[in-house]
């Protein structure tokens, strides 16, 4: 589904008259389109000039971008509005790492899009890959296997602003030892302790 808005998102919104026309000018005139950012408050309200706050929690993109063409109607002829969330990511993290976070700067990224470009593909198991999506006290899990080639059938899965992915590691042969040696650690110990118990007793 389209992301919706929610408090902490950055709208970049640029706006033009007569239906954008200066874009697409055949007599070769520059349009000025630097976007301005607007920042969603705690509340769900934004600020526009000329139409004051807005409610935008919960709008899509594509509904605000309708809902602001019939407000600024108002003001200018025929509008053209374009907008933006300039803050959306996703945060990955695996075992072996703090985490890394990765701009999404197209409203339509597949996972393993992201996957490619935060380097998750190598050392990492690609049949337990986890997408958690929505509130963190009960998020939604959604569970991929890119081991497969049936796996990689559901790799038109759409991430969104806000997911968190999780990549478990591949085992290593540190791993392996860092395992073992606590435990050969504790019996070498208890053999010691039982050998020189062993020894006082036969004296």
């Amino acid at each position: 589904k389209d992301y919706r808005l929610q408090s902490g998102d950055i709208i970049e919104m640029s706006i033009l008259s007569n239906n954008g026309y200066q874009l697409v000018d055949i007599l070769g005139t520059t349009a000025v389109f630097n976007p301005i950012a607007y920042t969603v408050r705690s509340n769900g309200f934004c600020t526009f000039p000329l139409i004051d706050s807005v409610n935008v929690s919960g709008f899509t993109l594509a509904s605000l971008e309708n809902y602001l063409v019939d407000r600024y109607g108002y003001y200018f002829i025929k509008p053209y509005i374009r907008l933006n969330v300039a803050n959306s990511r996703v945060m990955i993290f695996t075992q072996r790492s703090v985490g890394k976070v990765v701009q999404l700067n197209n409203e339509r990224t597949q996972l393993i899009e992201v996957l490619a470009a935060a380097g998750a593909l190598t050392g990492n198991k690609m049949h337990r890959v986890k997408v958690l999506r929505g509130d963190v006290s009960s998020p939604k899990v959604f569970l991929f296997d890119f081991s497969t080639v049936e796996g990689y059938r559901n790799t038109d899965f759409l991430v969104t602003n806000q997911d968190v992915i999780y990549v478990e590691p591949s085992l290593t042969l540190t791993d392996v030892n860092n395992r073992i040696l606590p435990i050969l650690t504790t019996i070498s110990t208890l053999v010691l302790v039982y050998t020189a118990i062993n020894n006082i007793g036969n004296l």
